[in-house]
């Protein structure tokens, strides 16, 4: 399993880098654009992409990512995360993992590690709404973004892909996997949250108006008509308007449409995972 932090315009902001342990950022690599890549790697592991865009940027790390050196798992993690353990005399309730909290981290990866053992994708529960369900270890097909673990051989075998819209670019590839019949597993043991904020300076800020949003919600509705509406939410900081379009998902709706699909390409079945 390797880390991947794509990022842009965040050269002295590096919050989720540095609340990694010590043996998971000898795994991690920074995926930056060539202008902000020399300034980085003074301090940091780059790799330079030479594709613009976040969907193309997801799609090249797939892409360059190297199975026999690295394992089959991909994780594509924001560049502004904080994380968060449950606590153990109250699961309602989180304790914040700092900078130094590496066996928390060791602990959190371990669990991310597990899930893809028993699925093709994975993530890391998002703090707000996860004083819901709280003794669960693990929860299937859930809404995944911020930190996206993806099996790479699985997406290769099935040519699925990343950059088919701009933004949500998470969203499609989880709806291409789901509609296969593979499951998602989120950790529930720990939860992640964005600490700059939603739309907040830097990476898809820079490109992201409230037309291009708009663009993008409609693009995956029309490739998704089954499972995704558009809707009107609240605006985001920067993209201009006191609305902004945003999407509804059938998630799980599509991974029982899936189910009968994995059926019908003759897949076999997903390892069962009752016992969690």
């Amino acid at each position: 399993m390797r880390i991947y932090i794509p990022t842009y315009r965040r050269v002295d902001s590096q919050i989720t880098f540095h609340r990694l342990s010590p043996r998971w950022q000898a795994r991690t690599t920074l995926v930056a654009y060539e202008e902000e890549a020399d300034e980085l790697g003074g301090t940091y592991p780059v790799e330079v992409c030479p594709v613009r865009g976040i969907g193309p940027k997801r799609q090249w790390i797939i892409d360059q990512h190297d199975v026999e050196r690295w394992g089959p798992v991909a994780v594509m993690m924001d560049d502004d995360l904080g994380f968060a353990a449950r606590r153990t005399d109250d699961p309602t309730k989180f304790r914040k993992m700092g900078p130094d909290s590496h066996a928390d981290v060791d602990a959190m990866m371990t669990y991310l590690q597990t899930a893809l053992t028993l699925a093709r994708w994975g993530s890391i529960r998002t703090r707000s709404g996860a004083n819901q369900d709280p003794h669960d270890v693990y929860l299937p097909n859930r809404r995944v973004y911020q930190v996206l673990a993806l099996h790479v051989p699985t997406l290769r075998t099935h040519g699925l892909r990343a950059d088919r819209v701009a933004f949500m670019e998470d969203f499609d590839l989880g709806l291409q996997l789901l509609s296969l019949g593979y499951r998602s597993l989120t950790v529930n043991r720990y939860v992640k949250d964005d600490l700059g904020g939603a739309n907040a300076p830097g990476g898809c800020s820079t490109s992201r108006t409230n037309a291009t949003q708009t663009q993008a919600a409609l693009a995956l509705a029309k490739l998704w008509p089954a499972y995704v509406q558009t809707v009107e939410r609240p605006g985001w900081q920067g993209l201009g308007g006191d609305t902004r379009l945003d999407v509804r998902v059938q998630w799980a709706k599509a991974y029982r449409d899936g189910l009968e699909a994995r059926d019908m390409l003759g897949l076999p079945p997903e390892p069962d995972i009752s016992f969690i």
